[in-house]
């Protein structure tokens, strides 16, 4: 498994949908989703942040170097939606290269954000 279909497969299991890739799944991904977070600016305090389901169009080179997107699948015009969006494609943009193997080919990808997951996740991690 790649570290980039691990990522994908971490995304898919905080929204409830499945990850598309074209690689088995690499147990070493959890590092790099936690990259992911680390980059990461929720604003879960806002209501309007919350409760949004994100999904991104990338695609990634054989170095897993973003070369197209992410661009937001299905975009809406509301604010909350907007500022979710960004900061969610902000974390991807500042995460990347992600580590992948040396025969990793590339290719095109959809990683999806639940904001409702990700700041109940975030909530539980602050009370600890």
């Amino acid at each position: 498994m790649t570290m980039l279909t691990a990522i994908l497969l971490m995304f898919a299991s905080l929204t409830g949908q499945s990850a598309q890739a074209d690689r088995p799944a690499d147990p070493r991904g959890s590092g790099a989703f936690q990259r992911i977070y680390d980059q990461w600016t929720l604003a879960c305090e806002d209501p309007s942040f919350r409760g949004h389901v994100i999904q991104f169009q990338l695609t990634l080179d054989a170095g897993g170097r973003i070369v197209e997107g992410p661009t937001p699948v299905r975009p809406r015009e509301d604010a909350g939606w907007r500022r979710a969006a960004e900061t969610a494609r902000e974390a991807l943009v500042r995460s990347a290269p992600f580590e992948v193997p040396a025969d990793f080919t590339g290719g095109k990808y959809r990683p999806t954000f639940n904001m409702t997951g990700l700041c109940a996740r975030a909530a539980e991690a602050d009370e600890d």
